[in-house]
């Protein structure tokens, strides 16, 4: 059983066919790199296997589970193409929001050393580090 699993997924858009009885396997320690023109499937593809779509037909498996199981999702990363935040939110505020993802988050220190990131937040006012959020 690999990592990431397609077994003859389809999925449909109305009449449109995006993706025809794909099969994937991808296991632990390999990579991969989906290359095609507009509307080959391969973001539908990515879509099955974190959840985000369901298929018509076939099967779809992450970590051995459904895509939807929190379990499997949990285990996952994932950078969209296109992410936005509000322009008002500081460097500390926006860590602080994809920490709250986590159930381990790493130092905010930390996050910002090893991103080269110090420069860009300055030191949290006194008692932030109490705030909601903010770890």
């Amino acid at each position: 059983m690999g990592v990431a699993e397609l077994r003859q997924a389809v999925k449909r858009y109305g009449p449109v066919e995006a993706l025809g009885g794909l099969d994937l396997c991808l296991e632990r320690g390999e990579g991969l790199v989906l290359l095609g023109p507009n509307g080959a499937g391969k973001s539908t593809a990515i879509h099955l296997l974190v959840g985000l779509l369901v298929p018509d037909q076939g099967e779809v498996r992450l970590f051995g589970l459904e895509p939807r199981n929190p379990l499997a999702r949990q285990r996952l990363g994932l950078t969209p193409q296109e992410a936005a935040f509000p322009e008002r939110l500081r460097v500390q505020e926006v860590l602080a929001l994809v920490a709250a993802h986590y159930p381990r988050p790493r130092a905010l220190g930390e996050v910002l050393r090893a991103f080269g990131l110090e420069g860009l937040a300055p030191p949290l006012e006194p008692g932030a580090q109490g705030r909601p959020g903010v770890p």
